[in-house]
């Protein structure tokens, strides 16, 4: 796109009209689409999301970055590292802070879902090649963030148990239950954050002294609370050692009588010392206590 061009487009922005130039900016766009000239559409997309972010032209900024997924799509443009970069490069305008205004955060959501619609489409093909986990995970990232800001949390739950955030996973789903406040809250509380643990372990990214943060009041001192709080600190020390090993070992004897109240509990235990230590046995109950709570079934389960 000629400097030409883009000055005037500028100018147009500075005299206040904002319509007009939006509707160069759509046409201009639409022709380097046509031309499949995809690096010179990506930064003259992204200029024009600047533009009118500059002036607090919000919804015309989110309009036009909004293209983006049918550029890609009319370009046949495939998911990769690429794509990744050049998504990055349109939403870099934007800025996410917990200050922002609540339109601004609804409008950059609702780029991030049709560009989150894109990528999950079946006519998208595929990249060649791996993305790296900051690359793969950047989406649910940026829509975790969103959805938390507006306090979403069911929704920021969903795209968090996607990336290795568990620390953010977490977060979300201690508010969810302050919310709710189910009856059984310390024994929900122990299963969802023996599961995330297990999660963590399994995708590599292991923060326990995150879990706790966000636990309620009625949770903490509870005896299946101290009992989770005792694996946090065990876990947090290492937990590869035999002396690790062993001490878990009796944090699960010492706590039996509780976790004998709720069988599901009793297996993620077998299961954290199966990934942490080898041993243990291998029972998993895998996503399915998350899933459950993900579909509606709330925190209230059996003790």
């Amino acid at each position: 796109m000629s400097t030409a061009t883009l000055q005037r487009l500028k100018e147009n922005c500075q005299r206040g009209e904002f319509y007009e130039a939006l509707q160069q900016y759509k046409v201009h766009l639409a022709r380097l689409v046509n031309m499949n000239k995809r690096d010179p559409a990506v930064e003259f997309l992204a200029s024009g999301v600047t533009e009118m972010l500059s002036h607090g032209q919000i919804a015309m900024a989110t309009e036009l970055a909004s293209l983006l997924a049918e550029a890609f799509t009319k370009m046949h443009i495939p998911y990769d590292a690429a794509a990744v970069r050049d998504i990055r490069r349109v939403l870099s305008p934007y800025v996410l802070l917990p200050s922002e205004a609540p339109s601004h955060v609804t409008e950059r959501l609702e780029v991030l879902r049709t560009i989150y619609a894109w990528k999950h489409s079946d006519k998208t093909p595929r990249g060649e090649g791996s993305l790296t986990a900051e690359e793969e995970d950047y989406l649910n990232e940026q829509l975790g963030l969103a959805t938390m800001a507006q306090r979403d949390y069911k929704s920021a739950r969903r795209f968090w148990m996607n990336t290795a955030y568990m620390d953010r996973l977490a977060e979300c789903v201690g508010m969810i239950a302050r919310e709710n406040s189910p009856v059984d809250t310390p024994f929900y509380y122990a299963r969802v954050t023996l599961e995330i643990l297990c999660m963590a372990k399994e995708k590599g990214v292991v923060k326990a002294d995150a879990f706790l943060r966000c636990w309620p009041p009625a949770a903490v001192g509870s005896l299946v609370g101290n009992c989770v709080d005792s694996v946090l600190c065990t876990l947090g020390r290492g937990g590869a050692s035999k002396a690790d090993a062993k001490a878990f070992h009796a944090v699960k004897g010492f706590y039996q009588p509780v976790l004998g109240l709720d069988p599901a509990l009793g297996k993620l235990m077998s299961r954290i010392e199966s990934l942490h230590f080898g041993t243990g046995g291998t029972s998993s109950v895998g996503f399915d206590m998350l899933s459950a709570f993900m579909s509606g079934a709330g925190g209230a389960g059996k003790k």
